[in-house]
């Protein structure tokens, strides 16, 4: 965790600043809401980096709503007319 946090400062110039932060491992049967938001995470990633689709379509419709900070119009995919697609996010 030292090093990462270190390897971060040193890419962003923040020399010198100290950095606060708390990390603690929380057993999966006392926080359950972690694991789903882990699999929801790893899924999605698993999708938009390598275009691996069976994950993503079991929840795609559950999603709720889903938000691309970084690409173009339409920045919100809602699971109903506006669906996440990888087309949609790739550089033309």
């Amino acid at each position: 965790m030292e090093q990462a946090i270190e390897a971060d400062a040193e890419k962003q110039k923040l020399f010198g600043q100290q950095i606060q932060y708390e990390c603690s491992i929380e057993p999966s049967k006392q926080m359950p809401e972690l694991s789903v938001v882990d699999y929801s995470l790893w899924l999605l990633q698993r999708y938009l980096q390598k275009g691996e689709l069976r994950f993503w379509q079991t929840v795609e419709l559950l999603a709720g709503e889903v938000v691309d900070l970084y690409g173009e119009a339409p920045s919100q995919y809602d699971g109903t007319l506006h669906l996440l697609h990888l087309e949609k996010l790739k550089p033309k």
